[in-house]
């Protein structure tokens, strides 16, 4: 091979090497600077003789922290602000809701009963840079259920819900668990 044909190859491959570098660092400046505020609904959890509900949430992101605000919001409406949680890239924490509540201090304690919702808050390019659910199970009635974290959906529209099913007899409990996330009052006919 000809002396500049040599030099001219390793002078193309650093010249590529050195395009997508800096291609890839123009990308991951563009992706951090379009955060933006995200908010995530957790429909229920309940602190209830019996019940343990757990918080779990996950970063998505591969290389970026979030920091991440919660807020518990009590059955007559009450917001109740936690103190932030920092996530690692990738990492997964779990928050003990029963504990929370048995921990308020008696100035809220009386006010905040045992049942309500949550709402995360972060700064993320999508709601799905954090995934999560509200786990509440009763080992004693062997059932546990999974209230995943949603985001607000601003194209919906009002529409009939319908659940699948619930047992009319004596022996079964059962609940109906509705969040209003918006600003406004929403009027509700439920049918049973």
């Amino acid at each position: 091979m000809p002396p500049l044909r040599r030099l001219c190859v390793p002078l193309l491959l650093l010249a590529i090497a050195a395009t997508l570098l800096i291609n890839t660092s123009h990308h991951r400046v563009a992706a951090q600077q379009e955060s933006q505020a995200q908010k995530l609904w957790g429909i229920f959890w309940t602190a209830e003789s019996g019940f343990t509900s757990t918080l779990e949430m996950k970063n998505n992101l591969a290389e970026d922290p979030l920091r991440v605000g919660i807020s518990l919001y009590f059955a007559n409406g009450e917001e109740y602000a936690l103190d932030p949680v920092q996530l690692g890239p990738r990492q997964t924490t779990s928050i003990d809701l029963n504990r929370i509540i048995a921990s308020l201090p008696n100035s809220v304690a009386g006010r905040a009963g045992k049942e309500g919702t949550l709402e995360v808050e972060f700064e993320a390019p999508t709601p799905s840079a954090l995934m999560g659910s509200v786990s509440v199970r009763n080992e004693e009635w062997g059932s546990a259920w999974n209230f995943f974290l949603y985001p607000r959906n601003a194209e919906a529209t009002a529409a009939a819900l319908r659940g699948v099913f619930w047992f009319n007899d004596k022996e079964t409990d059962g609940f109906v668990a509705l969040q209003n996330i918006s600003a406004e009052l929403i009027q509700l006919n439920p049918r049973f």
